[in-house]
């Protein structure tokens, strides 16, 4: 049996607990580029210095994680409000990897993405940046 077909397998709780698990064994991959190098780009659009919250991947991964624990004990009316938020972080950065303004190491940017996958899934995005197809989840 493939991973895919293994994931694909699994209940959606189950396939986002591994999801969680896997990717906060990517945070050292952030944390070392992170601790030693600067998280900003320049747009070449309108020429503006961004930086990116180093924070931004472990605090994206326990709001996930947090809203995923706290549905299953109840539903949340208005839950997702934080989730668009934190997301919304995420928005300026894509752009600048996917324009080339902002260039990582590949282990550091897919960390990045499958940070971004993770959220977006869980907000309800049918494709992920790798073209993946994900079933609606809320």
């Amino acid at each position: 049996m493939t991973l895919q077909k293994y994931t694909n397998s699994l209940s959606k709780d189950r396939q986002f607990e591994v999801a969680i698990r896997l990717t906060k064994l990517t945070l050292p991959i952030w944390n070392n580029y992170v601790n030693t190098n600067p998280l900003t780009y320049r747009d070449t659009v309108v020429g503006l210095t961004h930086t990116v919250d180093k924070e931004i991947l472990k605090d994206t991964i326990d709001a996930v994680e947090g809203y995923l624990n706290s549905t299953k004990i109840k539903k949340i009316i208005g839950g997702t409000s934080e989730l668009k938020k934190i997301r919304r972080q995420f928005d300026d950065p894509i752009v600048a990897l996917q324009d080339l303004d902002w260039e990582l190491p590949y282990e550091v940017q897919t960390t990045f993405y499958a940070v971004y996958n993770l959220i977006d899934t869980l907000l309800g995005k049918e494709k992920t940046v790798f073209a993946e197809r994900s079933e609606k989840r809320r």
